[in-house]
């Protein structure tokens, strides 16, 4: 492309190494804004954030709340999807021809809200292009489904493990008591029990605001170069 751009614009060959520092820097500043802008800001941010527990908390607070009003309401919608495949099954007998299209949609269902829905509701027309309409909602909405589930379990369980390390630390046991985690019982357990609780406790709080200075010299490194 280089050498097509030099032939083609007649530069002079004396002035092919200023074009070429020109051509380069132009692209750095392009991948820097492009690719780079977000992580030269989004990697030290994130590394304080760690470091805030208390902060932390209420952020996951926050995010089990919402993520339990958008599983309720993908959930709902999910099951206003599985009344219409259920309806579209009732009114299909073997030998219909769209018989073998809804037996695909039904194996698609997931199977324990397929079964929890008693009869089917909903105007169904039967043809190709409805029931391919009404497959690709299904999949839609079960994968919503599946993916706030697991984004309310992990929140869930990041509070509760805050929660934890912020009740633990301070209260003069040397150890974290987990909600969520079995006791250990091995015969070195109280010994990982302490380093466990200085790790979380004091010392990966100041890890994270280390990195976080560090990623931040880097970032103003990187911006200073180009």
């Amino acid at each position: 492309v280089g050498v097509i751009s030099i032939i083609e614009l007649n530069i002079h060959w004396g002035n092919i190494p200023a074009t070429i520092t020109a051509a380069a820097n132009t692209y750095g500043l392009f991948l820097l804004i492009a690719m780079l802008g977000h992580g030269l800001v989004n990697v030290p941010r994130r590394c304080w954030r760690r470091a805030k527990r208390e902060m932390n908390l209420k952020r996951y607070q926050f995010d089990v709340a919402r993520y339990d009003a958008n599983l309720f309401d993908s959930t709902e919608a999910l099951k206003k999807t599985l009344k219409k495949v259920r309806k579209a099954s009732e009114i299909t007998p073997e030998t219909d021809t769209y018989r073998k299209y809804i037996d695909i949609i039904i194996t698609k269902c997931p199977p324990d809200e397929y079964n929890s829905v008693p009869y089917g509701e909903g105007n169904i027309e039967l043809s190709y292009n409805k029931l391919a309409l009404l497959h690709e909602k299904l999949m839609r909405e079960a994968h919503s489904v599946k993916m706030y589930r697991s984004l309310f379990n992990h929140s869930v369980h990041q509070a509760i493990k805050t929660e934890d390390i912020l009740n633990s630390k301070g209260a003069g046991q040397w150890k974290i008591n987990w909600t969520l985690k079995p006791n250990r019982e091995h015969f070195a357990a109280k010994l990982f029990d302490v380093i466990e609780y200085f790790w979380f406790c004091y010392i990966e709080s100041r890890v994270n605001q280390l990195l976080c200075i560090a990623t931040v010299i880097l970032s103003i490194t990187i911006v200073w170069s180009e």
